[in-house]
């Protein structure tokens, strides 16, 4: 029906036509015009840019100075490195004197703190153990009854864990509670 009219037969015929001219111009296969082509369109791609030369020089120029390598710091062999103070939280004095409601507790070369209190049937903790010296810390679940080195875990409450050494009891709390006072 749409091929019966003279229009569209004539459009479709011009549009092939046009599609084979340029296929045709496009891929041609002489070796000599398609050489000069190939180079025509490699200078047509080439970045214009309004500045000169002397222009471009001058910038990179400005911004040398930042293309420079730090200086080595000159090491004197001679010289001892300083040693690293110790941590006082670290020292056993300070450790077997911990007591009463602290965020933190101090075992050995370890911190630890409190991170929640759990009961899924049984109630149980979880604690941070943070390497004062590296930094690295990992995660313990602790239960009632339970060691953590000379400590011992009393009691798990609602936002604590009771720990006891000897005559000492700590209170590792999850947070200050702080009160208000009334005036």
């Amino acid at each position: 029906m749409l091929l019966n009219d003279r229009w569209i037969q004539g459009a479709a015929i011009s549009a092939l036509l046009l599609s084979l001219i340029d296929f045709n111009q496009r891929y041609d296969v002489s070796s000599k015009n398609r050489d000069d082509k190939v180079i025509a369109q490699v200078e047509l791609r080439t970045n214009y840019t309004p500045y000169t030369e002397e222009e471009i020089g001058k910038v990179m120029a400005s911004f040398a100075k930042y293309d420079v390598p730090p200086k080595k710091q000159a090491q004197n062999k001679d010289k001892p490195k300083p040693k690293p103070k110790p941590n006082p939280k670290l020292s056993k004095e300070y450790q077997d004197k911990q007591s009463g409601s602290l965020e933190q507790v101090f075992i050995g070369d370890y911190a630890y703190s409190l991170l929640g209190v759990f009961d899924d049937g049984k109630q149980f903790a979880l604690l941070e153990q943070r390497n004062v010296k590296n930094g690295q810390s990992k995660r313990l679940k602790v239960v009632n009854d339970q060691n953590i080195e000379k400590y011992r875990i009393e009691k798990i409450e609602l936002n604590s864990v009771v720990l006891s050494v000897n005559e000492r009891t700590i209170v590792l709390r999850l947070f200050e509670i702080k009160q208000k006072r009334n005036k």
